[in-house]
């Protein structure tokens, strides 16, 4: 992709996030072709998106974290995801249906940081990363399906459009000192179970998404700083709201240890 290419990709998926659209197929010229060219795009909309009522990037959501994910997904490996100011929200958040396309609710454990983890400290690992780390939290990503058939529609540019993020609510912060690993989570749904997991189950531990992280972003001379908080991925299958009866929808996110978060869509 050459500059311009890169350009128009990015202005039309930027176009419709703001307009909250269904986003067609990029045409084949603006097409990216491989993850790195969706990243390229993606970074690209990172900065329209930052300028206006999306916010700056506050963080990063890592996606296809657990194997059975990937195989859901289609991919072969972790994606990332920006995730912007305006739609990070507190435990007990109420959102509207009509703000997301297809919206799907997910189980995770997210970190925040306490400390900046520069592109020059690359190559990061779990024990690296750790340091880095100064809450924790039991968390909700809102997924959103913009798409008329996300396996058409690719992985380059799924990519490019930040991986179906949404939107994102956190639990109460809790001191790093608890085994995440172990930490066993479940999702209910209006009361009904709707999946369990554990910590484990995020490329066996949360720390090791974030020092993946840290490294891809490096690749690019992208830094995480102080503040940033990290969705680490889910731990059960996503709940598509078209899967689901209609009506409002209470989801509750709990993990041992983490405590739990609340959302409300109406």
């Amino acid at each position: 992709m050459n500059k311009a290419s890169i350009g128009r990709a990015a202005q039309k998926l930027a176009k419709a996030r703001r307009d909250g659209s269904i986003i067609s197929l990029l045409p084949p010229a603006d097409r990216p072709k491989t993850k790195a060219e969706g990243y390229v795009v993606q970074k690209a909309v990172h900065a329209l998106l930052a300028t206006g009522e999306h916010g700056a990037i506050a963080g990063y959501k890592v996606g296809a974290t657990k194997p059975e994910m990937q195989t859901y997904l289609g991919v072969d490996s972790p994606i990332a995801g920006g995730m912007y100011a305006k739609g990070i929200h507190p435990s007990g958040m109420a959102l509207r249906r009509d703000d997301f396309i297809a919206p799907g609710v997910e189980c995770e454990i997210a970190l925040t940081l306490g400390a900046d983890l520069p592109a020059s400290g690359a190559p990061y690992t779990q024990r690296s990363v750790a340091r880095a780390v100064a809450t924790c939290h039991a968390a909700v990503e809102v997924a959103d399906n913009r798409y008329k058939d996300f396996r058409a529609f690719g992985t380059a540019s799924l990519v490019a459009d930040d991986f179906f993020h949404g939107a994102f609510v956190y639990g109460r912060p809790v001191a790093p000192k608890i085994d995440l690993a172990a930490a066993k989570g479940h999702m209910t749904i209006n009361g009904k179970r709707f999946g369990t997991g554990s910590g484990a189950d995020l490329m066996g531990h949360p720390y090791a998404v974030l020092a993946w992280l840290a490294n891809h972003l490096a690749e690019t001379g992208q830094p995480l700083k102080a503040g940033h908080i990290i969705a680490c991925g889910s731990v059960t299958p996503v709940g598509w709201f078209k899967d689901l009866p209609k009506g409002e929808k209470v989801i509750e996110v709990a993990f041992a240890g983490l405590g739990e978060v609340r959302l409300r869509f109406y």
